[in-house]
Protein backbone atom coordinates (compact mmCIF):
# COMPACT_ATOMS: atom_id res chain seq x y z
CA UNK A 1 0.00 0.00 0.00
CA UNK A 2 0.78 3.40 -0.85
CA UNK A 3 1.28 5.90 2.52
CA UNK A 4 0.56 9.60 2.14
CA UNK A 5 3.20 12.15 3.49
CA UNK A 6 1.44 15.22 2.67
CA UNK A 7 -0.28 16.78 -0.49
CA UNK A 8 1.47 16.18 -3.17
CA UNK A 9 3.51 19.08 -5.31
CA UNK A 10 3.67 18.72 -9.25
CA UNK A 11 5.89 20.76 -10.53
CA UNK A 12 5.28 21.98 -14.11
CA UNK A 13 8.11 23.21 -16.94
CA UNK A 14 9.63 26.98 -16.47
CA UNK A 15 7.62 28.54 -18.64
CA UNK A 16 8.86 29.20 -22.09
CA UNK A 17 9.28 32.06 -23.65
CA UNK A 18 8.01 31.96 -27.48
CA UNK A 19 10.86 32.37 -29.72
CA UNK A 20 10.62 35.11 -32.31
CA UNK A 21 12.15 34.11 -36.51
CA UNK A 22 15.03 36.10 -36.90
CA UNK A 23 13.99 39.58 -38.36
CA UNK A 24 14.59 39.57 -42.39
CA UNK A 25 15.95 42.78 -43.85
CA UNK A 26 13.48 44.64 -45.65
CA UNK A 27 14.81 45.64 -49.50
CA UNK A 28 16.72 48.48 -50.16
CA UNK A 29 13.86 51.72 -50.81
CA UNK A 30 15.82 52.13 -54.35
CA UNK A 31 14.35 51.93 -57.29
CA UNK A 32 16.10 51.60 -60.78
CA UNK A 33 14.86 53.55 -63.11
CA UNK A 34 17.02 52.83 -66.35
CA UNK A 35 20.54 51.39 -67.44
CA UNK A 36 22.62 53.90 -69.61
CA UNK A 37 25.51 52.09 -72.16
CA UNK A 38 28.54 53.15 -73.69
CA UNK A 39 30.20 51.47 -76.14
CA UNK A 40 34.10 52.19 -75.91
CA UNK A 41 35.41 50.01 -78.76
CA UNK A 42 34.53 46.20 -77.96
CA UNK A 43 33.32 46.52 -74.30
CA UNK A 44 29.96 48.04 -73.08
CA UNK A 45 29.94 50.00 -70.06
CA UNK A 46 27.15 50.44 -68.01
CA UNK A 47 25.61 52.78 -65.68
CA UNK A 48 22.94 52.28 -63.51
CA UNK A 49 20.09 55.11 -63.02
CA UNK A 50 18.55 54.70 -59.34
CA UNK A 51 16.51 56.61 -57.90
CA UNK A 52 17.20 56.06 -53.63
CA UNK A 53 15.73 58.51 -51.05
CA UNK A 54 14.63 61.17 -53.64
CA UNK A 55 17.98 61.48 -55.06
CA UNK A 56 18.83 60.58 -58.34
CA UNK A 57 21.97 58.69 -58.48
CA UNK A 58 24.29 57.09 -61.37
CA UNK A 59 26.40 54.49 -60.58
CA UNK A 60 28.55 52.11 -62.29
CA UNK A 61 29.79 48.60 -60.77
CA UNK A 62 31.62 48.69 -57.83
CA UNK A 63 30.30 51.75 -56.34
CA UNK A 64 29.00 52.43 -53.16
CA UNK A 65 24.93 52.84 -52.86
CA UNK A 66 23.67 54.64 -50.04
CA UNK A 67 26.60 53.72 -47.56
CA UNK A 68 25.41 50.35 -47.24
CA UNK A 69 25.38 48.83 -50.35
CA UNK A 70 28.00 48.37 -53.53
CA UNK A 71 26.61 47.56 -56.98
CA UNK A 72 27.64 44.21 -57.56
CA UNK A 73 26.45 44.08 -61.56
CA UNK A 74 24.44 45.61 -64.09
CA UNK A 75 22.59 43.75 -66.72
CA UNK A 76 20.41 45.44 -69.37
CA UNK A 77 17.15 45.26 -67.36
CA UNK A 78 18.41 44.93 -63.40
CA UNK A 79 21.03 45.46 -61.06
CA UNK A 80 22.59 43.32 -58.20
CA UNK A 81 23.39 45.28 -54.68
CA UNK A 82 25.60 43.40 -52.34
CA UNK A 83 24.73 44.35 -48.64
CA UNK A 84 27.41 44.78 -46.70
CA UNK A 85 25.78 44.29 -43.73
CA UNK A 86 23.99 41.10 -43.86
CA UNK A 87 26.14 39.50 -46.55
CA UNK A 88 23.50 39.03 -48.89
CA UNK A 89 22.41 39.96 -52.70
CA UNK A 90 19.72 42.27 -53.54
CA UNK A 91 18.28 42.10 -57.17
CA UNK A 92 16.38 44.99 -58.24
CA UNK A 93 14.55 45.08 -61.87
CA UNK A 94 13.32 47.74 -64.13
CA UNK A 95 9.45 47.99 -63.55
Amino acid sequence: MFASKGPATVRTPDAVEPVAPPAVAAAPRVTLLGVAEDTNGPSVVRTAILSMGGELLLVKEGEQVGGRYRLATIDADAVELEDAVESRIVRIALP
